[in-house]
């Protein structure tokens, strides 16, 4: 029992410290490029400064993936398959992983009856992408934004996360 115990919370700290010693970029380009490039597996294009300000005015790497994620673009792309290949590109998409034959029926379910942004919080508010990624590493890269974890005395600017305004850019 004391060697789960210990297995178990060497599984849970030993992420964390990955995360914590990644090394980090302060260069706000790679990191949007990167998110553009795990999310909407495309090069990032001129509008896509938009987000760049959204990071120098303190918004999180994690908000910024949330936006994207239910950006139309994005969910027009998911949306326009069947229900287990949508959820098996959103797990890939926010967690770099393919979901589990459990997760696809759950997961697939409240897309059915909540959307797919919906889904997409749920993944982005998640233990699982808090603990691999955190507010600043992006999914499926070794990008991670530390310009933005500098900013404790600034006062962060959210990114609306309900709705349709939520999905444009500001």
């Amino acid at each position: 029992m004391w060697r789960l115990a210990v297995l178990v919370s060497a599984l849970t700290v030993i992420p964390s410290l990955a995360v914590a010693q990644q090394p980090c970029t302060v260069d706000a380009r790679q990191v949007i490029e990167q998110v553009y490039r795990q999310v909407l597996e495309r090069p990032a294009d001129p509008s896509a400064s938009v987000w760049l300000d959204h990071l120098s005015r303190g918004a999180t790497v994690r908000e910024i993936v949330r936006a994207i994620a239910k950006s139309p673009e994005h969910l027009r792309r998911v949306g326009s398959q069947d229900r287990d290949d949508m959820v098996v590109d959103v797990y890939r998409h926010l967690l770099n992983r393919g979901p589990d034959p459990e997760a696809i029926k759950h997961a697939g379910i409240l897309a059915s009856m909540r959307g797919s942004a919906s889904l997409i919080d749920q993944i982005v508010d998640s233990p699982e992408y808090r603990q691999r990624f955190g507010d600043w590493s992006v999914p499926g890269s070794s990008v991670r934004y530390c310009a933005g974890s500098d900013q404790g005395s600034r006062q962060a600017r959210r990114i609306p996360r309900g709705g349709e305004n939520a999905q444009q850019p500001c």
